[in-house]
């Protein structure tokens, strides 16, 4: 099972390269494309680069957030995996362990489904350009579209993640039962 989790880990890490890959090829395609001219500009000449418009900014925006967020996530499972094998304390071990079995599923599918809208905004921000094979990121969002469907389907990544949660949880309910406590328990 833990190399399961290491195999989701990783496709959840190349979603995110590959969103990333997009979200950077297209920041760069924004800044160096010209067209248009800004709304308040009054003179017709002069146009400016695609990155001073609004509503590319905000895709720029986005992209960046689904990327750096499921670059994030993803290396929190990984230093979770560590630290499940090499604290020193038992219980410090257990809770990672059980924050790493929680964690997994998502770590593969949120990045999987975030980091490929991530790719279609990148093929949005070239416009008819991003069709094209002219540039890589028709390339990427189909590479992308693949992890989806790697190590479990999303769905079943995310009941994986319910049943672990469940098991957990049942788990410290009949200890805490056992030993006759009934305060319960607020932690994982």
């Amino acid at each position: 099972f833990q190399m399961m989790n290491e195999a989701r880990i990783g496709v959840g890490m190349g979603a995110v390269m590959l969103g990333y890959a997009g979200y950077l090829y297209s920041l760069d395609y924004a800044r160096q494309r010209p067209q248009g001219r800004l709304p308040d500009a009054k003179q017709a000449g002069g146009q400016v680069a695609i990155i001073e418009h609004a509503d590319v900014r905000r895709m720029l925006l986005t992209q960046k957030a689904y990327v750096e967020g499921g670059f994030d996530l993803v290396l929190y499972c990984a230093r979770l995996v560590d630290d499940s094998q090499t604290l020193d304390d038992a219980e410090q071990r257990e809770q990672a362990r059980q924050l790493l079995d929680l964690l997994t599923p998502i770590a593969k599918s949120w990045p999987s489904e975030y980091c490929l809208q991530a790719n279609a905004l990148a093929i949005q921000i070239l416009g008819g350009h991003g069709y094209t094979r002219d540039h890589p990121v028709e390339q990427y969002y189909r590479d992308n579209r693949l992890n989806r469907y790697t190590r479990a389907p999303t769905a079943s990544s995310l009941s994986t993640c319910w049943a672990a949660r469940s098991a957990s949880t049942a788990a410290r309910r009949c200890r805490r039962c056992a030993s006759g406590s009934t305060t319960p328990a607020l932690s994982l």
